[in-house]
């Protein structure tokens, strides 16, 4: 549907959106696999078993959305050099859906402590940050006209983005490197 709105309004925001909720979708359904796999038996050749995937998992979430970041950034400031006409009423319709479904599924993520979980609540709370800047930047258009508006929220969605994705990327590499937890004081 984003896509689809994205394509018809000329938004940037919508797109930009649909690529990272079409990650997110991705990303749950990986992270439902690792989870699955993570209950597996140690066996001869594994002898932890599978518990790892889930941390690998969220690694792969994470470069994945560094990478959307990125292009988001480089269509933005594609598209303020050269702007074009976006539908504002398309736009906010949309939008709203978009945060209407984001919201139900950051409420059904939100509270687990399990690092894949987190990386997928995080994936979602940033689609929901993104349908809330697409929905100003629509009432920003209908209201003055600016069409600057998308990719320029389109950009500060991408930076919010990124500084999720590291957060959660650092802390997957500090597991798979077995650093010290954080929680534990090392010289008690």
């Amino acid at each position: 549907i984003e896509v689809a709105g994205g394509y018809y309004s000329g938004s940037l925001s919508l797109i930009s959106d649909a690529g990272h909720m079409f990650i997110d979708a991705s990303a749950l359904l990986l992270s439902l696999a690792a989870i699955r796999a993570a209950r597996s038996l140690p066996t001869k050749e594994r002898t932890y078993g599978l518990h790892r995937a889930e941390i690998v998992v969220a690694f792969c979430n994470g470069l994945f959305l560094i990478i959307l970041s990125v292009w988001i950034l480089y269509e933005a400031s594609t598209r303020l050099s050269n702007p074009r006409p976006v539908d504002s009423t398309v736009m906010l319709m949309v939008a709203l859906a978009g945060l209407a479904a984001n919201a139900y599924i950051a409420y059904r993520l939100h509270g687990s402590r399990d690092l894949n979980i987190r990386s997928a609540f995080l994936h979602v709370v940033g689609d929901a940050l993104t349908s809330l800047a697409v929905i100003g930047a629509a009432v920003w258009i209908a209201v003055t006209g600016q069409m600057a508006a998308d990719p320029i929220l389109s950009g500060v969605i991408a930076i919010v983005i990124l500084i999720s994705a590291a957060r959660v990327l650092r802390e997957a590499v500090a597991i798979l490197l077995q650093f010290t937890p954080r929680d534990l004081d090392y010289d008690s």
